[in-house]
């Protein structure tokens, strides 16, 4: 038994996963809300059980860099490519996928977690997630000899935690669900502008600086950081369209800006605090898809993005990226 549980938790930790769901009716016992819909442009559809397939693929780089931009050094971690299936009754929903192959061949000393769930209820979405990766596949430029280099530290680690908060400001008539769930179908173009805010929270430490030494005769003037911890509480402003396209398909874009004050603290040879008593960085989200929407199948493609610049000081900056693609096919039935 306590070797299936070992096997059960590896598995957990190498392969990244992901889930949503749609919670309207257990939200609305909870706070007595009821939210209604236009039916001329919203469509529940009928159904308590659902089967589904997916693909996904998932970003979760950073890069370091200083204020004019032409010193970067990027890193990734081991990422994959996964394959999965799962189900759902009525508004639980559970699913499971393994990776069919990674971005490098060197993955042995490499590991994380990475957990996203959005939940659009109602008027009402959130996006909220926790990543943890150990070992980086650091790169950066030599203009002097114009070759790519590329080493592999195991001793970085990364481990973060966020919440985004929208308000959809036209949910009688726009709606999320439509196009990255299922259970519902938008009728008629519309879009919705959103509101709302985000939590972010980002811990990295190695053992010695991120920048390598290999890299310290062309990037001499990064900030030399081993350890960081970042606090980021900021607004977010924005707008969502769906144009429904003949033969029950359609096409949603969006795009949502942010800005928001760090805090914390970093470490080179000593500890320093991170602005005085904060800096400002810009946020972006953006949530996109390109799906087919009928009351027994559906099916999309979604390409998202989530990410922020963030401001150490007047000369660094720590840019952490967070993209996903998926694509998804489903069939709902009573």
């Amino acid at each position: 038994m306590k070797s299936l549980f070992r096997f059960t938790s590896l598995l957990c930790c190498l392969h990244p996963f992901s889930s949503a769901g749609q919670f309207d009716s257990l939200f609305n016992k909870f706070t007595f809300l009821k939210t209604k819909y236009d039916t001329a442009y919203i469509h529940d559809v009928p159904k308590n059980w659902e089967i589904f397939v997916y693909s996904q693929y998932k970003n979760n780089s950073f890069d370091w860099s200083d204020h004019t931009e032409k010193q970067t050094i990027f890193f990734d971690p081991l990422t994959n490519t996964s394959i999965g299936a799962g189900g759902s009754y009525q508004n639980f929903s559970l699913s499971y996928g393994f990776a069919v192959s990674t971005n490098q061949s060197d993955s042995s000393d490499a590991s994380g977690i990475d957990f996203i769930t959005s939940l659009y209820v109602g008027q009402h979405i959130f996006d909220f997630g926790f990543r943890y990766y150990r070992g980086y596949y650091v790169s950066g430029y030599d203009s002097l000899s114009d070759q790519l280099l590329n080493i592999y530290r195991d001793d970085i680690a990364t481990a973060n935690l966020f919440v985004n908060y929208l308000y959809n400001f036209n949910y009688e008539r726009f709606s999320l669900n439509a196009s990255f769930i299922g259970s519902q179908i938008q009728r008629k173009s519309a879009g919705a502008p959103l509101a709302g805010l985000l939590f972010n929270y980002n811990d990295l430490h190695a053992n010695t600086s991120i920048v390598p030494p290999q890299f310290d005769s062309i990037h001499h003037e990064l900030l030399p950081v081993s350890e960081a911890n970042i606090w980021t509480f900021g607004v977010l402003a924005g707008y969502a369209y769906t144009f429904v396209l003949p033969l029950h398909f359609y096409l949603t874009l969006s795009i949502i800006p942010g800005y928001a004050l760090n805090f914390g603290e970093a470490k080179t040879d000593e500890y320093f605090r991170i602005g005085a008593p904060a800096t400002g960085s810009f946020k972006l989200i953006s949530k996109n898809a390109f799906g087919y929407s009928g009351e027994r199948i559906y099916g999309y493609v979604s390409i998202s993005t989530d990410k922020d610049w963030i401001r150490l000081n007047k000369d660094d900056r720590y840019t952490n990226n967070l993209g996903k693609w998926r694509i998804q096919i489903g069939y709902l039935f009573n």
